[in-house]
């Protein structure tokens, strides 16, 4: 079995939430933020995590005692590269066995989906139903490789084009895995589903 503690997950919460109408980590859900509940999901998971977070989501966080203590700051204008990008140079002067990529608006799937793609040494994306989601697990040597050239150009790049045809398919029947959060229905949606699984 994997083990997480040679992983760290980066967070990506520095988006406007321009469909949501407001940064996705700052979305309300039961009278909390959704970085509160999406940090006690990944540390009941027991993933260690990176978040890279706009300087409106960095200010809310301040002064909170539940907020995630490791934090780096990235463009709430910029593409989401550089929000990966910015979690790399972060953990490159002690970097992890391997990173996961997981956007602010998917819900932290189960621990077993984060087991399964920190179980090699190859990049992994979960398939929920046919559909490809997240966590995707990166292995440091690739990050290295890709992530961390010179020539990679974060205006131009996407990380979904940079993977293409390398992720190993690990399938899970966790819906979150392939739940994107992206406007007020899609959250509404999420809830009525999880209140009627508890």
């Amino acid at each position: 079995m994997a083990d997480l503690a040679d992983a760290t997950a980066i967070i990506l919460a520095a988006g406007a939430g321009k469909r949501m109408g407001s940064p996705k980590a700052l979305m309300s859900v039961d009278g909390q933020p959704w970085w509160q509940l999406q940090h006690q999901r990944l540390q009941s998971i027991g993933v260690g995590a990176l978040w890279v977070v706009s300087g409106a989501v960095d200010t809310a966080m301040t002064g909170d005692a539940r907020a995630p203590s490791r934090r780096v700051l990235a463009s709430s204008e910029s593409p989401m590269i550089a929000s990966v990008l910015a979690g790399v140079r972060a953990l490159s002067a002690d970097p992890p066995r391997g990173v996961f990529i997981l956007p602010i608006d998917t819900p932290a799937p189960n621990r077993d989906v984060w087991v399964s793609g920190a179980a090699g040494d190859t990049i992994t994306a979960p398939i929920y139903q046919d559909r490809a989601g997240h966590p995707v697990y990166l292995p440091w040597g690739w990050v290295a490789d890709h992530l961390r050239s010179a020539d990679l150009d974060p205006a131009s790049a996407r990380l979904d084009e940079l993977l293409a045809g390398s992720a190993r398919r690990i399938e899970t029947d966790d819906p979150d895995a392939a739940t994107n959060l992206n406007r007020p229905q899609d959250l509404a949606d999420w809830l009525q589903r999880n209140r009627r699984s508890t």
